[in-house]
């Protein structure tokens, strides 16, 4: 776990052999660099992977309008919501949907069982494999700004998806394992 998003930042800068900073808001060209990019890289990792710590559930009900063709009703997503994982209806059916913009279209009945991957802008309560690799991202976005080296940049994103990688196989086996279903062509096989 982190304790501050400069906490992430200075990590960043040191994979380069930059000096940290003190705090976003510093009167320097990093420091503006960092703050620039900050948010939207935090965001891009957590949608790269259903984190169990920004994992939310919630249910929703059906927007009064309806979309004008396509699947019949329309479900607004929670504003911090990055990623739908999985939607299930009140009748537990499993409908098509379909994202798009920020609402899910669907022909599933109200309400709406919302999975998602949320929003989290709390370094505290971020996992430290998830910080490590926010931190590689933000290395590997900022490196050729800051050291003006495409070979340090490409080594970087490389770092970057060694993290991913490792970040996800860890987050992933903190369940029960999941038991496969059978369908149709599974079981003609037997």
């Amino acid at each position: 776990m982190a304790d501050s998003d400069v906490q992430i930042v200075n990590s960043a800068l040191r994979r380069l052999g930059d000096d940290p900073i003190t705090a976003l808001t510093d009167d320097s060209e990093r420091a503006r660099l960092m703050n620039a990019i900050y948010s939207l890289q935090r965001d891009a990792v957590l949608r790269a992977h259903p984190w169990k710590f920004a994992v939310k559930r919630t249910s929703l009900a059906a927007d009064s309008a309806a979309p004008s063709w396509g699947p019949g009703k329309a479900y607004t997503l929670p504003p911090e919501a990055l990623r739908v994982l999985t939607t299930k209806a009140w009748e537990d059916t499993r409908e098509p949907w379909v994202v798009e913009g920020r609402k899910i279209l669907t022909d599933a009945g109200a309400p709406l069982y919302l999975k998602y991957v949320a929003r989290i802008t709390d370094p505290t309560q971020y996992d430290s494999m998830f910080a490590e690799t926010l931190s590689a991202r933000l290395a590997a976005v900022a490196a050729y700004p800051i050291t003006g080296n495409r070979t340090t940049a490409d080594a970087q994103w490389q770092l970057y998806l060694l993290a991913l990688t490792e970040a996800k196989t860890f987050d992933g086996l903190e369940r029960s394992p999941e038991e496969i279903e059978a369908n149709t062509l599974v079981e003609v096989r037997w």
